[in-house]
């Protein structure tokens, strides 16, 4: 099994070089083994920087973060804190770095040094979870934006992290092939990886554990995914959200007591309690 790794910023702020402002300002937030984190918030909050940090893409100006227990302002623990923690960003063109589907996917795992035989391995499997093993000897230029977006998801899995870090990576996808990944996704979180996940959409965070929201740098809210899916749709329609309709099916279901409280709120945990 899995062991998930924590993440820790303490007091934690950035700026970047031109501008007037922090983007994120005296952060603390912990983040537990094997946790998933939902990470919400307006443009500009701070999402995509925040994730940059959890990776050592971006050191804070102030205060510190903890990967591993490694603070990643010591450069000699970059290099081990990127072996531990994948990061799919929202552009799938910023990390596909290969003319071939399966070299591209064959990257990260070459450059830890990896056996060819376990690289091929990895690579296979990879690709058949993404539903892209048909199109490995393809060019990458040959596949849809969706595609590639499954592609980077492949490029993750391949390098089988601790923690995945997903910066709007189910953006590009449609409905069938999000699910499909989510579900993926959902069964790495529950062999103990961490997730940390961006996202606008409250359809996307139904497996999560806990939604953290984020509002010009700073944590506005912090809560369990339980309550905040539970506010109202008023209130969270004067937070910029939309309340998914799965989770009013289940506040419904328990209401009438023919789901238990402690059900999640996709459509698959429900499904699956109803046919008890």
């Amino acid at each position: 099994m899995k062991t998930g790794i924590p993440f820790s910023l303490k007091g934690a702020e950035f700026r970047y070089p031109s501008a007037t402002e922090n983007t994120l300002s005296t952060l603390d937030l912990e983040i537990r083994p094997g946790e998933w984190v939902a990470i919400l918030g307006p443009n500009g909050s701070g999402k995509t920087t925040l994730m940059k940090m959890l990776n050592a893409l971006l050191i804070p100006t102030q205060g510190i973060c903890f990967v591993d227990g490694d603070n990643t302002s010591n450069s000699d623990f970059v290099i081990p804190i990127r072996s531990k923690v994948s990061m799919v960003f929202q552009n799938p063109e910023d990390q596909i770095v290969s003319a071939i589907v399966e070299e591209d996917v064959a990257f990260g795992p070459e450059n830890i040094g990896l056996k060819p035989e376990i690289i091929r391995f990895r690579v296979k499997e990879a690709l058949e979870n993404a539903e892209l093993w048909e199109k490995h000897k393809e060019p990458v230029s040959s596949l849809s934006g969706g595609q590639k977006q499954r592609l980077a998801l492949a490029g993750a899995f391949a390098m089988q992290p601790k923690a995945l870090l997903l910066d709007e990576a189910l953006s590009m996808l449609d409905s069938y092939s999000k699910n499909e990944i989510i579900k993926l996704i959902s069964e790495e979180h529950k062999k103990g990886m961490t997730i940390v996940q961006v996202t606008h959409r409250l359809d996307d965070i139904l497996y999560a554990d806990r939604v953290v929201v984020l509002e010009s740098g700073k944590v506005v809210c912090d809560e369990p995914i339980f309550e905040f899916l539970s506010k109202s749709e008023e209130k969270l329609r004067s937070m910029k959200f939309k309340k998914p309709s799965v989770s009013i099916l289940r506040e419904i279901l328990i209401k009438k007591k023919i789901i238990s409280e402690e059900i999640k709120s996709d459509i698959y945990s429900i499904k699956e309690a109803l046919c008890r």
